[in-house]
C-alpha cells in the first residue's frame, strides 16, 4: 500500500463480528506488538472469492445488507459462504477479486478497498468501500491512490 501497512482489525486480537478494519503497522512476526497474541493480520483469499481471517475464520465484510455504497466501513463477519446474507438472503457484499493493478474490488458493488483520508496512511485509519481509483489518483487532490494493496 502507499503507507506499507497492513490491513488490521480493530481490537487485541480482532475477532468478533463487526469488528471494523483498519489500516496498522504489519505485524510481520506473527505477534500483536502489545499484547503478544497472534496476529489478526493474516488473510486469506478463497478460491470462491472470500477473504478470511486465518485467526478468526470470518470474512472482510461490507456494512449494510448489501453494503454497496460508497464509505461503506469494512469490518469482521462470518462468512457468507452460501453466497446470500442470513438476515435478507440477498447477494453476498464479501466476494472480492484482485485486480492486475493491485486493487482489492468488491465484486457485488465493483468498488475498492480504500483507505478513508486522502491520503489515508494513518494508523487506525478505517477501511471503507469506494469507487476504484484505476487512474492511480484520488478524483479529489489528484494525490496518489491508497488503495493499491500488496499481497506477502
Amino acid at each position: 500500500t502507499l503507507s506499507g501497512k497492513c490491513i488490521d482489525v480493530d481490537g487485541i486480537p480482532g475477532t468478533n463480528n463487526a469488528a471494523k478494519l483498519q489500516l496498522f503497522d504489519c505485524e510481520f512476526s506473527g505477534r500483536d506488538p502489545f499484547q503478544g497474541r497472534t496476529t489478526d493480520q493474516r488473510w486469506e483469499l478463497t478460491s470462491d472469492g472470500f477473504i478470511r481471517n486465518t485467526l478468526s475464520g470470518k470474512c472482510i465484510d461490507v456494512d449494510g445488507i448489501p453494503g454497496t455504497n460508497n464509505a461503506a466501513k469494512l469490518q469482521l463477519f462470518d462468512c457468507e459462504f452460501s453466497g446470500r446474507d442470513p438476515f435478507q438472503g440477498r447477494t453476498t457484499d464479501q466476494r472480492w477479486e484482485l485486480t492486475s493493478g493491485g486493487f482489492i474490488r468488491n465484486t457485488l458493488s465493483g468498488k475498492c478497498i480504500d483507505v478513508d483520508g486522502i491520503p489515508g496512511t494513518n494508523n487506525a485509519a478505517k477501511l471503507q468501500l469506494f469507487d476504484c481509483e484505476f487512474s492511480g489518483r484520488d478524483p479529489f487532490q489528484g494525490r496518489t491512490t491508497d488503495q493499491r494493496w500488496r499481497l506477502q
